[in-house]
């Protein structure tokens, strides 16, 4: 088979000294070196804005096409948009993207066109193009969408063709979107779609998105069971940027009621002066991904907390599991329970596993003095810390044995 692998919005970084301290510059290229070894007999091609060169850490069954360098973004997208024209699949990580990602007709009702942003016109143009090519040539075959942040869920009218299987995320709900059908009059019977009533030419359709388990993928192998033993860890330490201050659950906000009491030895992530001077420190470093069992690996606890007012499941659980650091949640963080349940699961009696219901009452906190409680009692007995860590290892171990993400791809794309 011949596999499309592409980041919309953003170019795919290939090599990992280029990954940024924020995060997500890892797993697209984690991911694709996994499948490629899963499946060695097949061809991956990047189809997409992507940067490495020379330094492109890739496995050897994937293509590197090289871009053609000129300032025309609709020359860039015809480069780019080429290389689907003989994929038999197409796998999409969604980032950064507009409404629209190329001129298209404005939704006034008017035939005035839209002035996309540059940054979609060079980074996702050339992917809507070429998925738009290629599901012209079959509209039965689906590209397959990875959604590592529920923010930037598919806003795209200019994406032709609507899916029937639901996108791969990190959090379960649906949104209608709008499908702008660039002059072709095809009737929408025996879609999950119907004509938009307001604007002609369109289709609207229900997008529907389920959790896989995507934030382990970019987790590296060699991190599971790595990290110092009790004696050598910190009693606490945490990894946390403080993303969006705006939003009502604020990073600053947490980290200064929750963490902050806590004396943490150990910390990272990126931060503004206007924050820092609410946590009342001169400053916290970002550090490479490669850095992080230097974090999780040392700490006996931690704790995780919802990013920019979200409440979906994060990578930093699952890496403190393999890492074996204790880590608590905030109350608002993986609302829907899928890494462990919720407190309101447990009681309502519907979790059947043992372990899952020790761990969601443990490590679900409730208020910052429950979570100082439980970090005292993780700091001072071996028994309570390798309970707990053992526990959470195995969740992690039943994880990656699950495959959950990487399975469910190989059935949607046809890799065997």
């Amino acid at each position: 088979m011949k596999v499309g692998y592409a980041k919309l919005g953003r170019s795919m970084l290939l090599d990992p000294d280029k990954w940024g301290p924020v995060g997500g510059d890892n797993e697209p290229l984690l991911l694709l070196n996994r499948l490629a070894r899963t499946y060695p007999n097949d061809e991956f091609v990047i189809v997409g804005r992507h940067g490495g060169g020379e330094n492109a850490a890739v496995e050897k069954n994937v293509t590197v096409p090289e871009l053609k360098k000129t300032k025309d973004w609709n020359e860039a997208a015809d480069d780019v948009a080429q290389h689907y024209e003989d994929l038999d699949a197409i796998v999409v990580w969604a980032g950064q993207h507009g409404t629209s990602n190329q001129p298209i007709r404005k939704t006034n009702g008017s035939n005035d066109v839209t002035s996309p942003q540059e940054a979609f016109l060079r980074y996702s143009a050339p992917i809507v193009r070429g998925i738009n090519k290629w599901r012209d040539a079959d509209p039965s075959r689906e590209e397959v969408w990875l959604h590592p942040d529920p923010r930037n869920y598919i806003k795209a009218r200019d994406l032709k063709w609507p899916l029937q299987q639901p996108m791969l995320g990190q959090y379960e709900w649906s949104r209608k979107q709008r499908h702008y059908r660039w002059e072709d009059p095809q009737d929408p019977d025996g879609w999950p779609a119907e004509w938009d009533p307001d604007l002609p030419g369109v289709w609207m359709a229900e997008h529907r998105y389920i959790y896989s388990q995507l934030e382990i993928v970019g987790i590296p192998d060699a991190w599971d069971g790595a990290g110092a033993g009790f004696n050598d860890r910190h009693h606490f330490g945490i990894l946390v940027n403080e993303a969006r201050s705006y939003v009502k659950l604020n990073r600053a906000d947490i980290v200064a009621d929750w963490v902050m009491p806590l004396k943490p030895v150990l910390m990272a992530g990126k931060w503004s002066e206007t924050g820092l001077q609410k946590l009342g420190l001169e400053a916290i470093d970002p550090i490479h991904h490669a850095d992080v069992p230097g974090i999780l690996g040392m700490v006996k606890s931690t704790f995780t907390t919802p990013s920019s007012g979200s409440k979906w499941a994060t990578t930093k659980p699952w890496e403190s599991f393999a890492l074996g650091a204790v880590c608590f949640f905030h109350p608002d963080y993986d609302s829907q329970g899928h890494i462990i349940p919720t407190l309101e699961q447990v009681e309502a009696g519907i979790v059947q596993d043992s372990d899952l219901e020790h761990l969601a009452r443990w490590l679900r906190v409730r208020t910052p003095e429950e979570l100082a409680s439980r970090v005292a009692a993780v700091r001072d007995s071996e028994e309570t810390y390798t309970w707990l860590t053992e526990m959470q290892r195995s969740l992690y171990k039943k994880a990656v044995s699950l495959q959950l993400c990487m399975n469910t791809i190989a059935e949607r794309t046809g890799l065997k």
